[in-house]
Formats: structure tokens, C-alpha cells, sequence
């Protein structure tokens, strides 16, 4: 898994043609993610932005455990959700939102594998503070604490993955302003409905068309 993630953010800034190369050290990698941290640096000419390379290393791979709930491994879902957070961190820095890396992973996670749940706390967010007591009320009722739990607590209880990763670091928390994240999460989804709606349109008018005879 730190294999994938960390091959895919350093194809995402190599330059054109240069793939063959990595592919070529990477049977013999020893210590997985010390020796991707550091082929950047000692095969510079292959990459555009040295510093911006780095620099998502650093931020992604302390939370490549938290990525593997939600792709399984998977290469395709691996890129598509790399690409989900690359989109959204531009759109926090572009609407100048103070967000922190390790939620927004978090909280994209929950909306990439568990939709039904994501959808519970876009609708039991506090509008005016963004906090949410969703997740503590799940974990006091994991813990055997609190009164009977209700529909919502109920139905995260029956899923024991879910549970186990709410109770992983970072632990979200009510005091968290989950405003920000819910905003890029609708704004992202909206830009890629777009997106995928523009490029069928595209492949469409790139079809021959038949005339009826």
C-alpha cells in the first residue's frame, strides 16, 4: 500500500516518458517508504517540482493506514482518491479555508467508503458551529456507556470496520469544525459531475456520425 500511494504522488510530478525509470529501481527497494522519500532527490532531472513532490510525501504518507480502509490496495481507487484530495486542497487554498490534512483525509475516507454514514453527518452538523456529537455518541455506545443509542448510532454500531476507524487517529471530535470539509466535499463532487458530463459530451462529438440512409 505505501508502495502504490507513494508511486502514484511521484508519477503525478515526473516528467513525460520518465516511468520506465522508476519502475526499473523498484525491485530492488529496501525499506519502502525511506528509499521514496528520498529517489526524488537523487533522480532530479525526471521531475518538474522537486520541492512540491517532497513536500505531498510528507503530508500523505503518515496517513497511508487511514487511505487503506477505504482502497483496499486498489491502483485505480489509489489515483482516483489521490486525485480527490489534490482537487480538494486546491479548492481549500483557492477559497483560502484553513483546513488540516489529517481530517480532510479522514473525513474523505468515511465519504469514499461508508456513503451512508457520510450522508448522517452532513445532515447532523451543527450549521452555525460545524460540530457534530455523531461520533462521540457512537463511541460512548461502543463502550457500553451513555443511554439506548437511536437509529443513527444504532446502524454505525452494526458496522464494526466503521467503528474500529472512528476510533482511529485523528478521532474526530464535537469541537471540530467539520464546515470547511463538508464544503469542499459538495464543491469537489459538483466539479467533477461536471467534469465527467463535459468529457462524455466531448467523446460524443468525436464519434463518427452515421447518416441514416
Amino acid at each position: 500500500m505505501v508502495c502504490d500511494v507513494g508511486m502514484l504522488i511521484l508519477a503525478g510530478y515526473m516528467q513525460e516518458g520518465s516511468w520506465n525509470e522508476l519502475m526499473k529501481s523498484r525491485p530492488y527497494w529496501d525499506g519502502i517508504e525511506k528509499t521514496l522519500r528520498a529517489w526524488p532527490a537523487q533522480n532530479r532531472a525526471l521531475f518538474s517540482e522537486m520541492a512540491a513532490v517532497e513536500a505531498e510525501l510528507d503530508e500523505i504518507f503518515p496517513y497511508v493506514r487511514n487511505l487503506f480502509h477505504a482502497l483496499r490496495g486498489n491502483p485505480r481507487q489509489i489515483k482516483r482518491f489521490l486525485n480527490i484530495l489534490s482537487l480538494r486542497r486546491r479548492l481549500a487554498k483557492a477559497n483560502k479555508l484553513a483546513i488540516q490534512l489529517q481530517l480532510l483525509i479522514k473525513l474523505a475516507v468515511l465519504e469514499y467508503a461508508w456513503k451512508d454514514f457520510f450522508e448522517n453527518i452532513i445532515d447532523t452538523v451543527d450549521p452555525l458551529t460545524g460540530s457534530c456529537e455523531l461520533f462521540e455518541a457512537i463511541t460512548k455506545a461502543a463502550d457500553g456507556g451513555g443511554d439506548a443509542p437511536g437509529k443513527l448510532v444504532a446502524d454505525a454500531l452494526a458496522q464494526p470496520a466503521l467503528v474500529h476507524y472512528l476510533n482511529r487517529e485523528p478521532v474526530l471530535k464535537s469541537t471540530d469544525d467539520l464546515r470547511p470539509y463538508l464544503f469542499l466535499a459538495q464543491t469537489s463532487l459538483a466539479k467533477e459531475t461536471r467534469t465527467r458530463r463535459e468529457s462524455g459530451r466531448a467523446g460524443e462529438a468525436d464519434r463518427p456520425q452515421h447518416r441514416k440512409r
